[in-house]
């Protein structure tokens, strides 16, 4: 099971590896010394979208992940 933010954050942990953005409200609960690797966004469309460009996308329904970073 991997835990919640809540549980990383209680300072019950010295250090967590694992996959989290570092952002500002992040930094003020945690520090993040090193970014070890980095994965951009990316989107995945039908074979039928005849979109090239990112906005191309606009006015389009997506789906994301909520409480990621790419949640906006």
């Amino acid at each position: 099971m991997t835990p919640g933010w809540e549980a990383m954050t209680a300072g019950r942990w010295n250090i967590v590896v694992g996959s989290m953005t570092p952002t500002a409200k992040r930094a003020e609960a945690l520090e993040f010394p090193a970014v070890y690797y980095y994965t951009p966004a990316a989107f995945a469309v039908h074979e039928d979208f005849d979109g090239a460009i990112i906005s191309d996308l606009k006015e389009k329904v997506i789906g994301v992940t909520p409480s990621s970073t790419y949640h906006l």
